[in-house]
């Protein structure tokens, strides 16, 4: 592909909106250039990486690995590069990286999943990078519509920009599109720690123990490409069944996977990437994507395995998240756009995202540059309101029909005593399952959910075995819940068994039979079942009565 650029030279002047005239300046004479190809950009990415180093506020957004990510894998709408390079003699100072799409429309590269953008720039020439771009604006007829989105409030660029005056442009029109909680971690973890109630901490603490119950659970922090790009299927389907019937509009949905697992491997290789892990039997409950740039990251996303939902392993791995970053030194943790309840608990401040729009007076682009400020303000207004925002994510069937979730309670159960025959013991076994065992075998989904919220209330579960085949899992209450389980019904000390559930090919029998066959316990113990268990068991089986587990 060809390169048109352009040499410029923008005067050594700075505009003073108080006195409205521009006044002499020390600073030397500055040129710009447009790269419009690829392989030029590509050519300043050492350039690239030291402005993005001094870069306030600088993201990893904003990185040369992100952005040529971005014009390599997004679908580009016949958008065409054309970036900004201001330079002082042959040095690079700033580079702002667009491209010009339908309408004249200069928008800044990889809009549609960046959660902050912005240009790469030695702070004291961020006035020569706005007169670079007032001069380009004026010269260039192409360009009739300025459409920046995801700058960052306290950015100097942003200020700069928004009171520069353009000859024959509007001025600056500025919408907050979001904000973005973030939290100090300067203060050191114990005082992070603190500000949680000791309820939430004693309740964090009993939802690890429960998912210890499943298996050894570890944080882990990915760093290395190549494991990156192992982990990542397994993410988007935590992703994609978190989302499961909702709408899923975020810069991880299903329709960018291409996307991240280009950029993802590259990131990591610029060590702009931060994956951090739960796992539980050495399978991923959790994970945080965050994008990194100097020592702090900025999270992109973050889901959990819905199945384990009752132990709140996100809100486990955020935990973890805190207590490695502070160690590292990071001094703040950005949790990126949107606010959210998780959020809210960890915030310590926020900031504000923006979006500025300007376009060339007398054209088209006026009409199209107010729709644009007028649909995001309803958009931001319309987000503040609680069940709106339910909606956008929920849907509206799902809102209305609300979530089918499979209980303990649902229809009646039977209870009975059942003789143990301490026949043929050495054939049968009964053991908990590893974690690893129950996403394989445990179907529908449903079931594991149900598991990791019995497991989470104490009750164990037990695989039973027949050799080395499998029959099927059943329950045992914890003596604190044999009463609820049975419908409030007295058994004394026996054993609770609960909810037989057969592995494929087998039946109720085989498990209840199973359980009759394990060489130790006591004489006789209780099963509750949906079924009703007949004279075909080949079991002494005395019913009880009716009851409810919970």
């Amino acid at each position: 592909m060809s390169t048109r650029i352009r040499h410029m030279h923008t005067e050594p002047s700075v505009w003073s909106p108080q006195a409205g005239i521009r006044a002499e300046a020390p600073r030397p004479a500055v040129r710009w250039d447009v790269v419009t190809d690829d392989a030029t950009l590509a050519a300043l990415e050492a350039e690239w990486r030291r402005l993005l180093a001094v870069t306030p506020l600088a993201s990893g957004f904003q990185s040369f690995a992100w952005l040529t990510t971005c014009r390599a894998a997004l679908p580009r709408r016949a958008a065409r590069l054309l970036a900004l390079v201001v330079r002082d003699d042959s040095e690079p100072v700033a580079i702002l990286p667009t491209e010009l799409g339908a309408g004249g429309r200069l928008r800044l590269i990889g809009d549609v999943v960046s959660n902050y953008l912005g240009p790469v720039y030695r702070p004291e020439r961020v006035h020569d990078l706005v007169d670079a771009l007032a001069a380009w604006l004026v010269a260039d007829g192409r360009v009739r519509l300025l459409d920046f989105r995801g700058l960052r409030e306290g950015s100097p660029f942003v200020d700069a920009l928004c009171s520069r005056p353009v000859h024959g442009w509007s001025e600056s029109r500025i919408v907050r599109t979001s904000t973005c909680p973030t939290v100090d971690l300067s203060v050191g973890w114990e005082a992070l720690r603190v500000r949680r109630t000791s309820k939430r901490r004693s309740n964090d603490a009993r939802k690890w123990r429960a998912l210890e119950r499943f298996g050894h659970v570890e944080y882990v922090e990915v760093i290395e490409p190549g494991a990156i790009e192992l982990v990542l299927p397994t993410m988007f389907r935590l992703f994609r069944e978190r989302w499961r019937g909702r709408h899923e509009s975020a810069g991880f949905a299903g329709r960018f996977r291409e996307f991240h697992e280009r950029a993802a491997p590259a990131l990591a290789a610029a060590g702009h990437l931060k994956l951090s892990l739960l796992k539980v039997d050495g399978e991923v409950v959790a994970f945080s994507y965050g994008v990194r740039a100097g020592a702090g990251t900025s999270g992109y996303v973050v889901a959990h395995d819905d199945r384990v939902g009752i132990c709140s392993p996100g809100r486990l791995l955020l935990l973890r998240l805190f207590e490695a970053a502070v160690k590292r030194g990071d001094p703040e943790y950005d949790f990126s756009l949107g606010e959210e309840a998780y959020k809210s608990v960890w915030a310590t401040g926020t900031r504000g995202v923006f979006r500025v729009l300007r376009w060339r007076r007398r054209s088209r682009a006026a009409v199209t540059a107010r729709a644009h400020a007028l649909g995001s303000r309803a958009w931001v207004a319309a987000r503040s309101i609680g069940w709106l925002r339910t909606v956008r994510r929920e849907g509206v069937r799902r809102l209305v029909s609300g979530t089918t979730r499979t209980t303990d309670g649902d229809g009646l159960w039977n209870v009975y005593r059942v003789a143990r025959r301490h026949a043929g013991g050495a054939a049968r076994v009964a053991r908990a399952p590893t974690f690893r065992e129950m996403t394989r075998d445990l179907s529908p989904p449903s079931l594991l959910r149900l598991a990791a919220d019995r497991c989470f209330r104490g009750d164990a579960l037990l695989l039973l075995y027949a050799g080395a085949s499998p029959l099927g899992v059943v329950w045992r209450a914890a003596s604190a819940r044999r009463s609820l389980v049975t419908g409030g019904r007295d058994v004394g000390a026996a054993e609770v068994y609960y909810h037989p559930v057969p592995a494929a090919g087998r039946a109720v029998g085989d498990v209840v039979r199973a359980l009759a066959d394990i060489a130790d316990g006591p004489a006789e113990f209780v099963l509750v079942a949906r079924e009703r268990l007949t004279d075909g068991v080949g079991l002494e089986v005395a019913p009880i009565s009716p009851g409810r587990p919970r």
